[in-house]
């Protein structure tokens, strides 16, 4: 009894706890967006472009008439873009597994976190290797395409083989040995017969939201019209002048130059390209820098998602599984 006194003690605090994060968050987004947008002329408040939020994405997912040519219709367009794009993050999967399997993080060989973070270094892996072969002069689809391909083809063939393996003759009990069937029952009886944190506890308000499939279908449901809007935008051609002054300029010229080599006419290219080699590795497997460039912007707003999905594995590994929802 009052071990779950002591429980729910716990619990009312970690509640109070969340609902002040909560309320930080609200009071931190009102103060952000009482300011006006930088640079804007005249000035528009941030506040306004939540306003607008709606219309704003409707249009993207809805185009109206009247405006330039747009519509579904013209979304067949993009699956080269979508194609290139989807056979990046191939590559990033199968090197990024492969690399993880040798630096052996402790982390289960199948989980979430272990995705998420394959892909992260995957991407910086092709990234680097394209930098290689550019400063070799190999800036052609048959050694990157071929990096890809083996990258995939080993990570596939290791699964394969593991999967076979796990797939072996089954064991016949024996009479020294208990079987595994009533091994698990009487593991599961011990510890159904011993009170733990997680029976005795109250769950908190975040890991109540974290168990509810109601409300993780509604926030990923909030969450989609977004990163489709971002995934159309991304598809576009640029207009930013950093973007076409040097994030997408210089892959091009090495691209045409068919090697990385000094630019003294763009200043810019002397600094770190290590996400405009992901642009420059899309234009050579697309085989045109234009549509190699869309591709490229279409691979960059995948970090969006990735970020998200980072920051929720290590809430859910560091703190809880609400956590890492909220």
């Amino acid at each position: 009894m009052a071990e779950r006194t002591a429980a729910d003690s716990v619990g009312n605090r970690t509640d109070r706890w969340v609902w002040l994060a909560v309320a930080f968050l609200f009071c931190y987004a009102f103060y952000f967006y009482s300011f006006t947008l930088p640079n804007s002329n005249p000035p528009v408040s941030r506040l306004l472009v939540w306003m607008e939020l709606p219309q704003l994405l409707a249009a993207c997912v809805f185009p109206s008439g009247g405006g330039p040519p747009s519509g579904w219709q013209y979304f067949p367009q993009r699956l080269d873009l979508l194609t290139v794009a989807a056979v990046i993050f191939a590559g990033a999967w199968g090197w990024g597994h492969l690399a993880l399997r040798g630096l052996r993080p402790s982390l289960p060989a199948r989980c979430g976190d272990r995705a998420v973070l394959a892909l992260a270094v995957g991407l910086s892996t092709l990234s680097l290797a394209t930098l290689g072969c550019g400063l070799m002069g190999w800036l052609s689809p048959l050694p990157l395409g071929g990096m890809i391909l083996a990258g995939v083809l080993g990570e596939g063939s290791l699964r394969f083989r593991e999967a076979r393996r796990s797939r072996g003759p089954e064991l016949t009990p024996s009479k020294s040995a208990p079987s595994i069937a009533a091994t698990q029952i009487s593991t599961s009886r011990a510890l159904a017969s011993t009170p733990t944190d997680a029976n005795s506890a109250r769950p908190t308000l975040a890991d109540r939201f974290a168990e509810s499939p109601r409300w993780r279908t509604l926030l990923l449901a909030v969450l989609a019209p977004f990163l489709l809007a971002m995934l159309l935008g991304s598809m576009l051609p640029p207009t930013d002048f950093d973007v076409k002054e040097y994030h997408l300029q210089g892959p091009k010229e090495f691209f045409q130059l068919g090697r990385i080599t000094f630019l003294p006419h763009n200043v810019y290219t002397s600094f770190p390209f290590h996400t405009e080699m992901l642009s420059l590795l899309a234009m050579v497997l697309r085989g045109d820098w234009f549509r190699g460039a869309l591709a490229g912007k279409a691979v960059l707003m995948g970090f969006a998602p990735l970020t998200a999905w980072a920051v929720f594995a290590m809430g859910r590994r560091w703190f809880s599984p609400g956590v890492g929802w909220l």
